[in-house]
């Protein structure tokens, strides 16, 4: 009787336990980023999405989220990209959320570093739209690279 007990209450504890830890977690790699304009060069070769320092400009790119919770309005419940900066010059991302029309929701506020080591940017989210989008943006100095993004979500 007691282990029939101590059965049921593991698996309620275990069954509960799923819900409070209900998100949607996904990390993407860098080299799924794209430049906005078709005519920069983008290098993948590292796994991650690489200014060259050749080209000696900043260039802007997009990156791809794929969404699976379209029903929260709430943003995101986590939300970083790894970049390496160069040279002493800013890299700065901020993320996007936009309703299925495209029109704006919300956006987080620019996050930058001028370090060459790699660091986390937080570009957290607090508002979303049901069947709406994200979208990373990021302008990388000559050298910059996004190694990966990971979003969260409700």
């Amino acid at each position: 009787m007691n282990s029939v007990f101590i059965s049921l209450v593991a698996a309620a504890v275990f069954l509960s336990s799923g819900s409070a830890m209900a998100a949607d977690r996904k990390i993407h790699n860098g080299s799924m980023c794209q430049p906005a304009d078709g005519r920069d060069r983008l290098d993948t070769f590292t796994g991650g999405a690489f200014n060259p320092a050749s080209q000696n400009k900043f260039i802007f790119v997009t990156c791809p989220i794929v969404r699976d919770n379209t029903q929260n309005t709430n943003g995101t419940a986590l939300a970083f990209v790894n970049v390496r900066s160069s040279g002493g010059q800013s890299l700065s991302c901020n993320l996007v959320s936009r309703d299925k029309n495209g029109n704006f929701i919300a956006q987080s506020p620019n996050a930058s570093t001028t370090s060459s080591s790699p660091v986390s940017l937080n570009v957290d989210i607090n508002a979303s739209a049901v069947l709406g989008t994200y979208a990373l943006s990021c302008q990388l100095p000559p050298g910059g690279e996004i190694k990966t993004y990971d979003i969260d979500e409700f």
